[in-house]
C-alpha cells in the first residue's frame, strides 16, 4: 500500500496509531467513483430514470456528454464536433442518423442509441433504444443506483460512534469461520459478548 499527501509533520506514533485505528475499526469500503461514471450524469442518476422507466430522460442523460474540465488540454476539433452533435441531437435540432457521422469511434454506447433512433421517422422509441444497449450496460445503471444506496446506508451506519464496534439489529452478522461461504459480504461486525445476540 502506498500512503501519498501526508501531512509533513506527522510522526511515527501518529501512523502507528492510525494503522491500530484501522485494525480495530476497519473502514467503510465504499464504491469508488469510478462506479458513478465519468458522462454528463451520475450512473446512479440515470439508473433512478431506468427505474421509474422514464427511458426519454435516461436516454437524453446517456448521450449528454460529460462537461469539459478546466485546466485540461483543450479537446480536439472532432471531439468539440462529437459534442455539439449530441448536444444538438438532445434539443432536437440535428437527427440521429446525421449526429452518427460526428461520433468518435469510443462514443459506442451513444452510437447504438442513435442508430436505433435513426431508423424511426421521429426518434420517439425510448424504450427500443435504452433496450438496444447490451445487457451488460443497461444493468451498469441499476447497479449504480444500488451502488450509491449502500454508500449512503454505510456512512448512516456508522455515524453513531457508540455503535461502529458493536452489531446492532439489522446488521449482517457473520462469524470468522463461516465467512468463507458468503461470496459477498457487504457489512461485517465481529460477533463478540452481547452483540452476538442481536438479530
Amino acid at each position: 500500500m502506498v500512503l501519498r499527501d501526508l501531512e509533513e509533520n506527522l510522526s511515527e506514533g501518529d501512523i502507528e496509531a492510525a494503522v491500530n485505528s484501522l485494525k480495530t475499526m476497519g473502514f467503510i469500503n465504499y464504491f469508488g467513483m469510478q462506479r458513478f461514471g465519468t458522462g454528463g450524469y451520475s450512473t446512479h442518476t440515470i439508473g433512478l430514470k431506468v427505474l421509474k422507466r422514464d427511458f426519454e430522460e435516461a436516454n437524453r442523460m446517456i448521450i449528454t456528454p460529460a462537461p469539459l474540465v478546466q485546466g485540461l488540454r483543450e479537446p480536439d476539433e472532432q471531439r468539440v464536433r462529437a459534442r455539439e452533435a449530441l448536444f444538438k441531437f438532445n434539443d432536437g435540432s440535428m437527427d440521429a442518423a446525421t449526429a452518427i457521422n460526428y461520433l468518435l469511434p469510443s462514443m459506442g454506447i451513444e452510437r447504438t442509441m442513435l442508430q436505433t433512433y435513426a431508423k424511426q421517422e421521429k426518434a420517439t422509441d425510448h424504450d427500443g433504444a435504452f433496450h438496444s444497449l447490451p445487457r451488460t450496460v443497461r444493468l451498469l445503471y441499476v447497479h449504480a443506483v444500488q451502488s450509491f444506496l449502500f454508500n449512503q446506508m454505510a456512512s448512516l451506519r456508522m455515524k453513531d460512534e457508540s455503535t461502529r464496534l458493536f452489531a446492532i439489529r439489522g446488521d449482517l452478522v457473520v462469524q470468522e469461520d463461516d465467512i468463507k461461504k458468503y461470496s459477498q459480504v457487504c457489512l461485517v461486525f465481529r460477533c463478540t459478548g452481547a452483540a452476538s445476540g442481536v438479530s
